[in-house]
């Protein structure tokens, strides 16, 4: 997310008329294996999506935020400023952490069935949320007073949250193979299309960008039987071999792209 709370890069997001885009690719890999700040992106375009005050708040909390850590900086400490920033944190990342703590709650049966669906196999996968200020951010951030100042930045709240991802019990960028791991990435994608689905009345437009390559038959199959029969799904692909083994898309249109130019096939 940039200083204003607008994201810095988005690969699903609101279309012009309010519709919704639901990509997948290669990159979501790292949803899994990467660090905190990719996950934390997934839950805020998550929940500005499904509530328009999530967008609000977390434009007001890093504004503030980044308010803060300016003040922490300067040679001579205004407290009651810094005082001033802590209550503007505490009541907006207060409510981003409730709502973040909802929409992984609301989400992971979700992951948990795609992953299901996809694999073919009874692995339990579960999503646990990681508030970095615990139960009170009031709290914590009383709490953390002492050592902000001596490390001149903000240590606690929601711009540190994270989530968990286990599979049978271990951490899954640790424990799960390769395969399991692209698995679970596409479920997340899938969940997130579920729940959109599920909170608007439009069905979001499904983006595959190169990833039908990457998987087995089964497994490919499966995905698009869990994509929604009436939703508008566009796939991207540099070779298009997988598709005789798959009846379900042969029916497909196909266009090629040739030095600036699309070329039906």
């Amino acid at each position: 997310m940039k200083a204003d709370g607008e994201p810095r890069h988005s690969r699903t997001d609101y279309l012009s008329d309010g519709g919704l885009i639901v990509w997948m690719g290669n990159e979501d890999l790292n949803l899994i294996r990467g660090p905190g700040e990719t996950r934390r992106l997934f839950l805020d375009f998550l929940g500005a999506q499904l509530d328009p005050q999530y967008r609000t708040a977390m434009t007001k909390y890093r504004r503030a935020l980044k308010a803060k850590n300016l003040l922490l900086k300067e040679p001579s400490l205004r407290m009651p400023e810094l005082h001033a920033y802590e209550q503007i944190l505490i009541e907006h990342g207060t409510f981003l952490t409730e709502s973040r703590g909802k929409i992984i709650k609301d989400i992971a049966p979700l992951v948990a069935a795609a992953q299901l669906h996809i694999s073919g196999k009874s692995e339990a996968l579960t999503i646990s949320y990681l508030p970095a200020s615990g139960p009170s951010l009031k709290e914590s951030i009383l709490q953390a007073r002492q050592r902000e100042i001596s490390t001149r930045q903000s240590v606690i709240g929601p711009h540190r949250d994270d989530f968990s991802i286990r599979l049978q019990g271990m951490p899954a960028s640790d424990y799960a193979s390769e395969g399991q791991q692209r698995t679970i990435a596409i479920a997340l994608k899938l969940a997130q299309g579920d729940l959109l689905n599920q909170r608007h009345t439009k069905t979001p437009i499904y983006l595959l960008d190169d990833i039908f390559g990457e998987l087995d038959p089964a497994r490919r199959n499966a995905l698009m039987k869990h994509l929604p029969p009436h939703s508008q799904k566009f796939i991207t692909t540099t070779h298009l071999d997988w598709m005789k083994t798959d009846p379900s898309v042969t029916a497909f249109p196909v266009v090629e792209v040739r030095e600036s130019s699309i070329h039906p096939l």
